[in-house]
């Protein structure tokens, strides 16, 4: 009897886990993979498929995103996971199109990509106008034609800001919110947006992974955002350690960029048309590359006729300089003025020029 009763409650507190088991079309066996975050770091474990089939067990401290791979294909199904027995049917050759379900937030992820279709949809007819008053006046709009752009921008950007606080007031306890802000807001600057979707959650989805990553993200802001001063120190291409203050009086484009980025290859003329053009009178530009080889850098920076310098610690996405000012994306940049502190984020093509037009009043 004693024993029956230990036995109970030992099976009452042991840590509640996730069982995934999945069915997938067209391959009788092989390796399936998942990869998923917790506090402690990433997690990776792999199974083997027997006529299609595979499982896995573990136990996750909160839900979060989970990534499904599967051995020699590129494609991948990603799904938000939680302790629950979860059921994956894909097929081998869309693998990301795969039908999950059991899980709950995964249902609530659903239905937010199912409501923000209306806002993919309206930016896609946006783009469209976008694309054909461009070829209208060969790349160079006229005053009025800039101000229909502007005003039809302004209207994808408040029904994209609509649709997001009802989803966050429909669901203030989903981890999908802070998710999203990691995704969608904060890798392009929206702060201001992201602060106020971020005040609508409760304490615990706050406190949560994606919740921490954001006021995380908030605290990075404080220390590279518009009036602060960031400083790092990074090798150049001859590995000679450049001080980002010791650029003080001057202004300074911090350019975040790769080679393997093809929208900064293609910004790299413009930027390299304005050094050229306010260089002597006191613009500089510092280039920070996110490869993580030195060789295709190099030669990017070659090829491109970059003619200003040049950092990296060639850690990819772990770059030390694009953890310190926030660089979720590439293209990104800073423009710093004379005391070194953030007047501008994000000015490309076009915004670069005019920028620096008022600054330099040439």
């Amino acid at each position: 009897m004693l024993l029956a009763i230990a036995s109970v409650l030992s099976a009452f507190y042991l840590p509640v886990g996730f069982l995934i088991k999945g069915h997938i079309v067209g391959v009788n066996t092989g390796e399936v993979s998942i990869t998923y975050p917790q506090a402690n770091g990433e997690i990776t474990d792999s199974v083997k498929i027997t006529n299609g089939d595979f499982s896995f067990k573990g136990h996750l401290d909160e839900p979060v995103l989970i990534t499904l791979k599967l051995t020699g294909i590129k494609t991948q199904l990603y799904f938000f996971g939680e302790n629950s027995n979860i059921s994956i049917l894909a097929k081998k050759d869309s693998l990301y199109k795969g039908a999950v379900t059991g899980s709950a937030v995964n249902d609530e992820w659903k239905k937010y990509l199912a409501g923000y279709k209306a806002v993919t949809t309206y930016a896609g007819t946006y783009y469209h106008k976008s694309d054909s008053v461009n070829k209208l006046f060969a790349g160079k709009p006229d005053s009025a034609a800039k101000a229909y752009l502007k005003e039809e921008n302004k209207k994808l950007l408040a029904l994209d800001m609509r649709f997001h606080t009802a989803f966050f007031s429909e669901n203030p306890s989903s981890v999908i919110c802070p998710y999203v802000l990691n995704t969608h807001f904060i890798p392009y600057f929206q702060f201001d947006e992201a602060r106020q979707l971020f005040a609508i959650l409760t304490p615990a989805v706050k406190a949560s992974y994606y919740g921490k990553q954001v006021q995380q993200s908030f605290d990075i802001e404080k220390r590279s955002g518009i009036g602060a001063r960031p400083d790092f120190t990074m090798a150049d291409v001859n590995g000679k350690p450049i001080k980002l203050s010791s650029y003080r009086g001057k202004y300074v484009l911090v350019d975040f960029w790769a080679s393997w980025c093809a929208p900064c290859r293609r910004e790299n003329p413009n930027v390299l048309a304005n050094y050229k053009k306010y260089h002597d009178k006191g613009f500089e530009v510092l280039g920070v590359s996110l490869d993580s080889k030195k060789e295709p850098w190099v030669k990017a920076i070659e090829m491109d006729g970059l003619t200003w310098t040049h950092v990296s610690d060639l850690k990819g996405w772990k770059n030390a300089a694009a953890e310190e000012f926030g660089v979720k994306v590439v293209p990104s940049n800073f423009l710093l003025d004379r005391d070194g502190r953030v007047v501008a984020k994000n000015v490309r093509e076009k915004d670069l020029g005019n920028k620096l037009k008022s600054i330099f009043n040439y």
